[in-house]
């Protein structure tokens, strides 16, 4: 008698899923962690995350990082768009005097030509009922699944 072994639904939907799709998953995985970053915390983190989609192969115009933080009143989760070698200038725009910021986590976008949009990614740093909620709110406002993101 020959045992036949039947696929889980994990890998049923892993083989569905595009090369896109699959990077995505593992850069949005990983250990939940809670801490508060500084701006430079927070770019190194980007810089680091820019580099990791850079080496799965995706050409820089396919895809994009931002540094996504809250207002000190908590109330409004703004992005800043991550560029190699600019560190110095986010830093500035980030820390200048006037600015305070609390940096949040990061949001990233990979352009899926297989399935013509955009795919949407986080890797929050804060992890509160309020940070997760503004997250969600930016991720469903803010940005059209078939364009570039708002740059506001």
């Amino acid at each position: 008698m020959v045992k036949t072994q039947k696929k889980s639904r994990q890998r049923i939907a892993a083989e569905r899923m595009t090369k896109v799709k699959m990077l995505q998953q593992r850069l949005s995985s990983g250990a939940v962690k809670s801490d508060l970053r500084s701006v430079s915390e927070g770019i190194h983190a980007a810089r680091a995350l820019y580099k990791q989609i850079e080496v799965s192969g995706m050409p820089a115009k396919d895809f994009w990082v931002h540094i996504a933080y809250l207002t000190p009143d908590l109330s409004v989760l703004s992005t800043q768009p991550f560029e190699p070698g600019k560190e110095a200038a986010i830093q500035a725009e980030l820390s200048g005097q006037g600015m305070f910021c609390i940096v949040v986590g990061l949001v990233f976008g990979l352009r899926d030509w297989e399935n013509k949009h955009w795919t949407l990614g986080s890797r929050i740093f804060l992890r509160t009922p309020l940070v997760n909620a503004a997250f969600d709110h930016w991720m469903s406002t803010m940005f059209d699944i078939n364009m570039e993101p708002n740059k506001d």
